[in-house]
C-alpha cells in the first residue's frame, strides 16, 4: 500500500466514523427526550423514538430488522469471517 492509498484509506474512515457519531448523538439525544419527559409525553416520546431507530436501518438491505436487531445487542458478528 502506497503512502497516498494508505491517506485515502485513513480519510475515508475518519468520515466514516464522523458519520456513524452523528447518528449515535442523534439516537442519545432521542433516549435523553424519553429519560426527561413525565406522564403521557413519555409514552409518545418512546413511540416516537421506537418508530425512528426503526426506519434509521430499515434501508439495509438482506436480515429482518429483528435479526438486526438481535445481533447489534450481541458481540457474535466478531467471530464472523
Amino acid at each position: 500500500m502506497t503512502e497516498q492509498e494508505f491517506q485515502d484509506t485513513m480519510i475515508t474512515y475518519a468520515t466514516v466514523t464522523d458519520t456513524l457519531m452523528e447518528t449515535l448523538e442523534i439516537r442519545i439525544a432521542a433516549l435523553e427526550e424519553v429519560a426527561a419527559a413525565t406522564g403521557p409525553m413519555r409514552l409518545l416520546a418512546v413511540w416516537r423514538l421506537s418508530r425512528d431507530l426503526r426506519a434509521s436501518i430499515r434501508p439495509w438491505p438482506g436480515m429482518s430488522f429483528r435479526w438486526r436487531r438481535a445481533e447489534a445487542v450481541n458481540n457474535a458478528w466478531l467471530t464472523r469471517t
